[in-house]
This record gives C-alpha cells, sequence and structure tokens, in this order.
C-alpha cells in the first residue's frame, strides 16, 4: 500500500468518525486540522520526502486505531518508536503511550507548503511587454514576488504585486490568499525564467515562457481544450508534453472544467488548478 492510498483511507476513516464524536472545541479543532492536512496532495508528497519542519497535527489513536496500526506497520514503526523533533531534523513521528497521540512533524526551516506557491498560471497582460503571474498560497505571506531574468540561473528582475485574502463560500469558510504580480518591459518575442513567491513563504519552482510577438503580422499557435476535469483527465499528458515543448503561444480553456468545483469546500477545484499548474505556468 503506498502512502498516498494510505493517507486517503484515513481521511475516509477519519471524515466517518467525525459525524459522531463529541469532543472539546480544541480537540476538533486539532482533529479538524488532521483532516484538512491529510486531505491535500502536497502533504501526501511531503510525506513521502521526509524533509520538510515546521508543522504537526494531531490524530487520536483511540478515534482512529485502525488508521494507527495500519500507518505503524508501514512505517515499521514499533509502539515505543519516540523520535522527538526540532528545528533542521529531516523528520520525526511521535506515538506516546501516555496520551495516545500520534503527532506527525513533517516540515523544514524551509517554508512549509501553507505558505509555498500553488495553482500558479500566467496571462497576458495590456500588451507583448507585459505578463500577468498568479498564484495561490493557503497562509498569507508578507511578501508577493517574482524574480525573472533571460535565464534560469539569471534571476535578477524582482517585482513586487500584491494579495488578496478570498473566503470560500463552502460551510468551512476554507481562507486563501490570491497572489498576483505585473511584469513589465518584457521584450517581445523574447523568452523568459521565472519563480514566485517569497524568502519567508517559498518560492515555486523555475518556469519560463515566451512574451508576446509584437505587431499583427503573425499568427498565434493556440490550444483550445474544454471539458476537462482532475478525474480521468487523459488529454493532460498530451497537453503538458506539448506546453513543455513550446508549442504554443497561449492556452485557451472554453468552460466547463474542474468538475463539482465547490465540492469538499472547493477542494476539487485546488486539486484542479494543481494539476492544470504544468500548462498554465
Amino acid at each position: 500500500m503506498s502512502n498516498t492510498q494510505l493517507l486517503n483511507q484515513s481521511w475516509d476513516y477519519l471524515s466517518k468518525q467525525l459525524t459522531h464524536f463529541e469532543e472539546s472545541d480544541d480537540y476538533l479543532s486539532k482533529l479538524t486540522d488532521a483532516l484538512r492536512v491529510l486531505r491535500d496532495q502536497s502533504f501526501v508528497e511531503v510525506l513521502i520526502e521526509w524533509y520538510y519542519d515546521l508543522y504537526y497535527t494531531f490524530i487520536n489513536e483511540e478515534l482512529v486505531p485502525h488508521f494507527w496500526s495500519t500507518f505503524r506497520n508501514h512505517q515499521q514503526l514499533s509502539e515505543d518508536t519516540a523520535n522527538t523533533s526540532t528545528a533542521g531534523t529531516t523528520h520525526a513521528i511521535l506515538f506516546s503511550t501516555a496520551d495516545h497521540l500520534i503527532v506527525l512533524w513533517i516540515g523544514s526551516t524551509d517554508a512549509y507548503e501553507l505558505t509555498q506557491p500553488e495553482q500558479i498560471h500566467l496571462a497576458y497582460g495590456v500588451g507583448p511587454t507585459e505578463m500577468v503571474v498568479t498564484w495561490v498560497t493557503m497562509d498569507s505571506t508578507p511578501e508577493t514576488t517574482v524574480e525573472f531574468g533571460q535565464s534560469p540561473t539569471g534571476l535578477n528582475t524582482i517585482t513586487q504585486g500584491y494579495a488578496t485574502r478570498f473566503t470560500d463560500g463552502g460551510s468551512e469558510k476554507r481562507v486563501m490568499y490570491i497572489h498576483r504580480v505585473v511584469l513589465k518591459g518584457l521584450k517581445p518575442d523574447e523568452q523568459y525564467f521565472y519563480h514566485c513567491g517569497s524568502d519567508s513563504g517559498g518560492w515555486s519552482s523555475v518556469y519560463w515562457f515566451k512574451a508576446m510577438k509584437e505587431g499583427n503580422t503573425w499568427s498565434p499557435h493556440l490550444a483550445l481544450i474544454g471539458d476537462l476535469g482532475n478525474v480521468n483527465g487523459v488529454s493532460l499528458p498530451f497537453l503538458q508534453k506539448a506546453v513543455a515543448k513550446g508549442k504554443y503561444d497561449a492556452v485557451l480553456h472554453i468552460g466547463d472544467f474542474a468538475y463539482d468545483m465547490d465540492s469538499d469546500n472547493a477542494r476539487v477545484g485546488d486539486e484542479f488548478m494543481r494539476q492544470m499548474e504544468p500548462i498554465t505556468a
């Protein structure tokens, strides 16, 4: 069983238990955090890699004994395992027999993914000398920054933007932050490399784009897509490969995407935008 399958199973189990479990507000708050983190695909990927450090979540063994037993066996842990964690350590899983808590401490002195840029996408600005970079973080960051240049190792131009606090309309009233930066002074039809984020919150991978061509004597190469969801998205690998090769000047999505986008308090939409990032960034 993979870590992803394991955590997905635990999510389903926790969700069912939560509907008929009564405890203190503080405990339920911790459990809700556990549910949210376990559901986050980026957290699953971090869990597999074991190199982040700065966040922890609690899951009660009495509430989820099946999850704990499966997880312990999968990770070859014994009940007396007690690896404490401090800043800078690579990972820690703590099982305390005193209070029956599993503590998953995943993190790093690097940024945790709540402030890590995700769902990155580009849009043309008002002319061929502009490009707009937009992304999302799940927590606020002190800066909204794009560093860019004409080589992947020369991101020497720094542009600041702004962030907008967004509250989802679902029952959880999830809060996220939408960041937007306008890159100006680009040379038409030139290739640029960039990453977005901040020193304190974390940086994205380095992506690239070509500025729009100038004039009206050229014909753009466009990809026109529609009816695309995050389940059974069979065209995604083709699109990702074509975009990576620079076959298109722009991608136009005509609608009907991320089916049931508001489901699971809009997490379906978040996952769709993460899957689209190799195309949209």
